[in-house]
């Protein structure tokens, strides 16, 4: 994937039980955070509708930043240039068709405090809750596996020139 380019997949949203979308990532052998637990828990995937997305992945330098944009200041420029923002609920379904990230040269999954190396952050609505929730989903390949993460950031918290968000680009 070129950081700067529209790169991005096609994702498949369909009405399912929580525990069936959960067996469907183990069975995939997906890899999950507690914070990626804890979106999930919050999610109602019984209502969403069936549907078919097309996400375009975008830097943070392709969307017009220069400096380091706060999370609130990435997702207001991608609707500005005609973007949507995923739903909560697209997470595990983008990571379910998402096979062939490519592999993350820095193996630390916890405790960065910043964007992680090949990380996919899917730009969604901020969830209501205080700083200690997570804010949304990113994707990762580290090692030979896939990772459905969940994080958390304050209001502070400025993403580098590299980060990388998945925005809805159409839908189909």
């Amino acid at each position: 994937m070129r950081k700067d380019s529209a790169a991005g997949i096609t994702v498949h949203a369909y009405p399912s039980t929580q525990a069936a979308l959960k067996a469907s990532l183990e069975q995939a052998g997906i890899q999950l955070n507690d914070y990626a637990r804890i979106l999930m828990d919050r999610c109602v995937f019984e209502q969403v509708e069936e549907t078919t997305v097309r996400l375009a992945f975008l830097s943070v330098h392709s969307l017009g930043f220069r400096e380091k944009p706060t999370l609130k200041e990435v997702l207001a420029r991608g609707v500005e240039q005609g973007l949507a923002l995923c739903p909560p609920e697209l997470g595990p379904y983008t990571r379910l068709s998402y096979t062939e990230q490519a592999m993350s040269a820095n193996t630390v999954l916890t405790g960065q405090k910043t964007n992680p190396d090949g990380a996919v952050i899917l730009a969604s609505p901020l969830l209501p809750g205080n700083d200690e929730l997570p804010k949304g989903f990113y994707l990762r390949h580290v090692g030979s596996e896939l990772w459905l993460r969940g994080y958390v950031c304050d209001d502070l918290y400025r993403f580098d020139q590299d980060a990388v968000f998945a925005f809805v680009e159409q839908r189909t």
